[in-house]
């Protein structure tokens, strides 16, 4: 179940205005690129769907606008009924998340930072966690193995789904930060 509108815009601003500030401390911030994913999930109805675009669009705000990243380094992807929006850049299943990781690993160096923002629906089989796609789902071990392929070695992968415990397991790492909605998969 999707939070509550004004429960999941405060989620939003607070992922994007706390976490998200904290490298900004170290000195290695200033020489490096700051470059955001963000990905949305299927809604499952037109007002879970009208909330998660909202969350989507407000990370976009505060990253682009008072955090200063750049518009091209902020790329959504979301469920197909949300790409009309003009944030939002492809659809959200697994060929475009793992082709917008691919343009990540070409355009970052390992001293930029990467944040990785999934909002949505989680769901758990008792082995591992994934997040709703079009099409088919992506486990938190396929999404480790995407993290994994990037040369940016500061990554910050928050997962404020369902089920989203079994993310931290898979995707914990030196110099990466994962912070998920729940502790386990239940």
């Amino acid at each position: 179940m999707a939070l509550p509108s004004q429960a999941g815009l405060a989620l939003a601003r607070l992922l994007t205005s706390g976490v998200v500030l904290w490298p900004m401390a170290s000195p290695a911030w200033a020489q490096s690129a700051r470059n955001a994913l963000l990905l949305g999930d299927l809604g499952g109805s037109l007002e879970y769907s009208a909330d998660l675009l909202q969350y989507l669009s407000q990370a976009h705000a505060t990253l682009t606008s008072p955090l200063g990243f750049k518009t091209e380094h902020v790329t959504i992807v979301a469920e197909p009924s949300a790409t009309e929006a003009p944030v939002v850049d492809s659809v959200a299943n697994a060929e475009n998340i793992r082709s917008a990781f691919a343009l990540l690993a070409q355009r970052t160096t390992p001293e930029d930072h990467i944040y990785e923002l999934l909002f949505g629906h989680g769901s758990y089989d008792g082995t591992q966690g994934r997040l709703s796609k079009a099409r088919r789902d992506l486990a938190d071990t396929d999404y480790a193995e995407l993290v994994d392929a990037l040369p940016a070695k500061r990554v910050i992968f928050i997962n404020t789904a369902s089920a989203s415990g079994p993310f931290v397991t898979a995707l914990s790492a030196l110099e990466r930060i994962v912070v998920t909605a729940t502790r386990s998969g239940t």
